[in-house]
């Protein structure tokens, strides 16, 4: 099923901000004006991340948090050289990706500059060199500086980011290209959540937000997690496909949701896995197993204070940490349903039922 064309709308808009680890507020602003329209109570945590709160005004209710992050991979500034051009490190981004790609510099300041990555053309390597990958620390960005003093004076300076730019295209009905992908759209997921849960009353409270810093360690759900103190945590995500070569690996476009029954940095709750398999099954909601060896802010948000159960909500795309991701809009709807119907059942039961199953 297609995205709808608000759909669309929330997800462009928030794949075509810039938001790098630690640079979040583009992102936090534009998730905190659905915040503000859906009537929620705004929190922060002291790294930046932004939840919206809905009380159920019960005494002593459980809490649920539903999170995705808001950070996209990047580039830091490490040095200006004598020419102008500026020499950066990646973050979490695929350095395969970079050579030629256009970017945007964005100063402290908040100032805004275009340019593109290069480094020594063919023609003057070596036959050696010429067939070998452009290490990160021989490419260069060029912003049209004329000099190292001419960057200065355009407030230029070591830690400022750079964001590899990517447009925002729908390839057809169902498949959609863009950058930030990973996790733009558990940002639009979250989005949408907002809007179905403001006209229920629910049994327990309720956060739906944004972590800061997920590609640099999982930072913002730490300091999250610790400021809501979950009982349970439902973590939406964008994971990386494996289908180019065959249909028979895990992590396929247009199969559903992901059951993530392996996870880097997670065991996955066998209770929460049972119930999330069977759930689609009986809604008939697409879903899929997947294996990873990456993780997600799971990984940290399950194991804080006496622990909190948590479950991972997540689809896949081709090409995650690159400008090109490529995500099915099935796989979409397939969570987002799976998303509203978690939410609508959760009580104090349920909870209790999977407390006793992990004992």
């Amino acid at each position: 099923m297609a995205l709808t064309k608000k759909q669309t709308q929330v997800l462009r808009e928030f794949c075509l901000a810039y938001g790098a680890s630690g640079y979040e507020k583009e992102i936090s602003n534009l998730f905190k004006k659905y915040l503000v329209q859906y009537g929620y109570e705004i929190v922060y945590d002291h790294l930046g991340s932004i939840y919206g709160r809905k009380r159920c005004h019960q005494d002593h209710p459980l809490k649920v948090m539903v999170c995705a992050h808001s950070d996209e991979v990047a580039l830091k500034v490490t040095n200006i050289n004598e020419q102008g051009l500026i020499q950066f490190q990646e973050t979490s981004i695929w350095s395969q990706i970079l050579m030629g790609q256009r970017v945007t510099l964005i100063n402290q300041n908040k100032e805004k500059f275009k340019g593109a990555i290069c480094a020594t053309p063919p023609h003057l390597l070596s036959a050696e060199l010429k067939n070998q990958p452009v290490a990160t620390k021989n490419m260069v960005a060029d912003f049209g500086f004329l000099n190292r003093q001419d960057a200065l004076n355009h407030h230029i300076r070591l830690g400022d980011v750079i964001i590899v730019d990517g447009s925002f295209e729908v390839l057809n009905e169902n498949r959609i290209l863009a950058k930030a992908l990973d996790n733009r759209v558990g940002c639009a997921l979250c989005v949408e959540l907002l809007k179905t849960m403001s006209q229920i009353d629910l049994p327990y409270d309720l956060y739906i937000g944004l972590n800061v810093q997920e590609e640099v360690g999982l930072r913002g759900a730490t300091t999250a997690a610790q400021m809501i103190r979950p009982d349970f945590a439902i973590v939406v995500d964008c994971s990386p496909a494996n289908d180019l070569t065959s249909s028979k690996e895990l992590g396929q476009l247009g199969k559903g949701l992901l059951v993530r029954v392996i996870d880097g940095n997670m065991i996955a709750f066998p209770q929460l896995i049972d119930y999330q398999r069977n759930l689609c099954k009986k809604y008939q909601i697409p879903y899929q197993y997947y294996l990873s060896n990456g993780g997600t802010d799971a990984g940290q948000i399950h194991r804080t204070y006496h622990g909190v159960l948590t479950l991972t909500s997540c689809i896949c795309a081709r090409n995650i940490h690159s400008n090109s991701s490529i995500m099915d809009s099935n796989d979409y709807q397939a969570n987002l349903k799976f998303l509203k119907l978690v939410l609508k059942q959760f009580d104090e039961k349920l909870y209790q039922k999977w407390i006793k199953e992990g004992r």
